[in-house]
């Protein structure tokens, strides 16, 4: 970004500008391409917290009008997200990688998470008990707490990893006590010869296989961890949709791990 935008004062730096810099790599490599703007965002907002500039965040501005979820070319990223159809045969494939990428990439499909709070899980965060992963708002994007109801094939995944676990954290990396490395799952794919997609399309995955299932799209939003609403509907979704979420999540884990049957996520449509 920084030929583009490196040299433009703070204070002038406009949506185009943003656009200009992830546009031409939000389709072929949309994993990087949010990264970019997620940076440039963090930027701008110490700029305005400086008062070296003032108004809206024009990173702001472009997620809330979504004008790239469709990508540059006009297709819903479809070079990074694996087609929803698709990923009970590739859960297949996955489960049959060793190492603790694997596991982590299970999770984060399982869980629908961003790859940075997966990352950062730690077993204090998880209830076994109660089936839950509470994600503090120092983790989330959003910048508020977020708890994720866990479905049995999570249960199942944790309870396994529990019994091996050498600390803290769920997925650590190669230095003690260290998390594992941003690109580790990333680079996972690659091995298993699928660099046409990314870990966060995963998410798109979930989106999609939502829509087409008729799941409410309060519903759908809630278990990615988006804003919806204002202030008291948020706190309403919080504090009653959290059963409603772990009946689509159930769904969603029996559906990627063919233990659904046929089943398609209507008793999560119908709540």
């Amino acid at each position: 970004m920084f030929p583009l935008i490196g040299g433009i004062r703070v204070d002038q730096i406009e949506q185009q500008h943003v656009l200009n810099c992830v546009e031409p790599i939000w389709t072929t490599k949309n994993e990087t391409a949010q990264r970019v703007m997620q940076r440039i965002g963090k930027v701008l907002d110490v700029a305005c917290a400086r008062q070296y500039r003032s108004g809206e965040n024009p990173v702001d501005v472009i997620k809330r009008a979504n004008i790239l979820q469709r990508g540059a070319g006009g297709s819903r990223g479809n070079h990074s997200a694996l087609p929803w159809a698709e990923l009970p045969a590739f859960w297949d494939q996955l489960r049959e990688q060793d190492g603790t990428a694997a596991l982590a990439l299970q999770f984060t499909i399982l869980t629908t998470a961003r790859t940075s709070e997966t990352l950062g899980a730690v077993w204090s965060e998880i209830d076994l008990e109660a089936r839950t992963w509470t994600v503090p708002a120092s983790r989330m994007k959003a910048k508020k707490p977020h708890t994720a109801p866990l479905c049995e094939a999570v249960i199942d995944l944790l309870n396994r990893m529990h019994n091996t676990r050498r600390g803290d954290l769920l997925f650590e990396g190669q230095k003690a006590g260290r998390p594992m490395s941003n690109m580790t799952m990333a680079a996972l794919l690659r091995r298993m010869g699928r660099s046409d997609i990314t870990v966060h399309g995963f998410r798109s995955s979930f989106r999609d296989w939502c829509g087409d299932h008729g799941v409410d799209r309060t519903l759908a939003e809630l278990s990615l961890a988006h804003t919806v609403g204002n202030a008291v509907e948020q706190a309403y979704a919080r504090s009653e949709m959290l059963e409603r979420r772990r009946e689509v999540m159930e769904d969603w884990g029996q559906f990627v791990t063919g233990a659904d049957h046929g089943r398609t996520g209507h008793r999560a449509a119908l709540a």
